[in-house]
């Protein structure tokens, strides 16, 4: 029976085969944004150092950080020189670098500009007990005129750290935008590694905020909290990562709940480190007799209010570092919930392909 010209052809049809997708257009538009945001932040990250070197004349390095700020404004600018040389030769290596490098930054920075906050009250009373040794190296500053100067520094890096914030999201966002299917598989099992790390740092905050408050009645409870996860997250980032790299989808769902109420814990534990820096002086008021005898058995002469105002600032690096696991938790869920809907798909089109 002779066929028909408007009759489709009578193909054997195999359901195995894979499907051809038409080619997606060049994103030129995400290309363009990520070079305009590589480029600022190679632009900024010299203005940061710059920062960081006039904070340093002041030898105030514990206060205002100008080695730490020195070395983020590097980072920067390196970042920025990554993303623009992975644009031009289009380096998928070079792009991923860059999107799991700049999520860290994005994570730190934000903490960095919360903690500077934080401290502000923290640094002008620091500012008040060291007078005599400051006034030699902040010539024709007097001590009020000091601690406004400090205020401002202070607010200038918090923006610039904001700024960079958001250079950094909209190179990540650009990034997915580029090469999503290798963002998607690479998310988790990077994560995972970067729990184990987290998990061994955390025993070791416990382990420093123990011996240093120790010598007071403040709750030790967030100790405890932090040196238990911290052992559980080294766990969760070895299954985590064999669950990923062996497409384990229920192990990954398990290992996902197990880390969302181990995230809350590690974010209650934080928020109560910060907390507790506030009754500080308070218990010290009360014990500081016993405390001072304790120190001085111990070798250390120290006023109360250097050795409080000492605690205070342990108390809040601890309670940020917290929160700094808490992001990084929070990557990690997001990549386990990705990596489950990805093996539920693939399910899914092995049960319909027979």
């Amino acid at each position: 029976m002779n066929q028909s010209i408007e009759d489709p052809p009578e193909f054997p049809i195999d359901y195995k085969s894979p499907i051809i997708k038409p080619k997606r257009a060049e994103p030129n538009f995400a290309r363009w944004l990520l070079g305009f945001s590589s480029g600022a932040m190679a632009v900024l990250g010299p203005l940061i150092i710059y920062l960081g070197y006039q904070a340093s004349e002041f030898g105030v390095e514990i206060l205002i950080a100008d080695r730490g700020l020195m070395g983020m404004g590097g980072l920067v600018c390196m970042l920025g020189l990554v993303g623009i040389s992975g644009l031009i030769w289009r380096n998928e290596q070079m792009l991923i670098f860059y999107f799991y490098s700049s999520l860290i930054l994005i994570i730190f920075l934000s903490v960095f500009a919360v903690g500077a906050y934080l401290m502000t009250e923290d640094i002008a009373n620091w500012i008040d007990r060291n007078w005599d040794k400051l006034r030699t190296k902040a010539a024709g500053y007097g001590m009020e005129s000091f601690k406004m100067h400090a205020r401002s520094e202070i607010q200038s890096l918090a923006a610039f750290s904001l700024t960079v914030n958001l250079l950094e999201v909209l190179g990540v966002i650009t990034v997915i935008k580029l090469i999503p299917k290798r963002i998607k598989t690479s998310l988790l099992p990077v994560t995972n590694l970067i729990l184990s790390i987290l998990g061994s740092a955390l025993i070791a905050v416990s382990i420093y905020s123990r011996s240093h408050s120790n010598y007071t009645k403040l709750p030790v409870w967030t100790n405890y909290i932090f040196a238990l996860m911290g052992l559980l997250l080294i766990a969760l980032g070895v299954v985590g990562y064999y669950a990923a790299t062996h497409s384990r989808r229920t192990l990954i769902q398990v290992y996902a709940w197990i880390l969302g109420i181990v995230s809350l814990c590690i974010l209650a534990a934080g928020i109560g480190f910060i907390l507790l820096s506030s009754y500080v002086m308070e218990y010290l008021q009360e014990d500081w007799p016993a405390i001072s005898e304790q120190l001085r058995r111990e070798g250390f002469e120290v006023q109360q209010n250097e050795f409080g105002a000492l605690l205070k600032m342990n108390l809040k690096f601890a309670g940020l570092f917290g929160v700094v696991n808490f992001c990084f938790f929070l990557l990690a869920i997001l990549g386990a919930i990705i990596l489950t809907k990805q093996l539920e798909r693939r399910a899914k089109e092995r049960y319909w392909m027979g």
